[in-house]
């Protein structure tokens, strides 16, 4: 094995991509986050994960556990309405914390004829 090659590679920053990955798995609550259950739940996840760089959110966490502000929560409503359009309000993120929650609350929206 060539050794002066890796340490080449590594101080070159090959290894790099890598490497933030494992430090984003070290700083997640719990380890790795677990695969969601839904197509739902995955958009969702896709979109608070963005909206809180570095964390690695399971679909059971709850937002506020994981430091979501005020303003990273308006963030995450944008989002999930430039996605589902008028069906979330903001407050509802406060009654439905987690992605599992938020994904049933809005699909439960999503099976539901519109008023009129």
């Amino acid at each position: 094995m060539q050794r002066h090659l890796l340490e080449t590679a590594y101080i070159d920053g090959e290894f790099d991509a890598e490497l933030k990955e494992l430090q984003a798995l070290r700083a997640a609550p719990g380890g790795a986050a677990p695969v969601s259950g839904t197509e739902l739940e995955t958009r969702l996840q896709s979109i608070c994960e963005a909206a809180l760089p570095g964390k690695r959110i399971g679909v059971d966490d709850n937002l506020f556990d994981l430091g979501a502000s005020s303003l990273k929560l308006i963030e995450i409503h944008e989002n999930v309405d430039r996605e589902f359009q008028g069906l979330i309000d903001l407050t509802e993120l406060f009654d439905h914390p987690t992605i599992a929650e938020l994904a049933k609350h809005l699909e439960s929206k999503l099976k539901s004829p519109p008023p009129g």
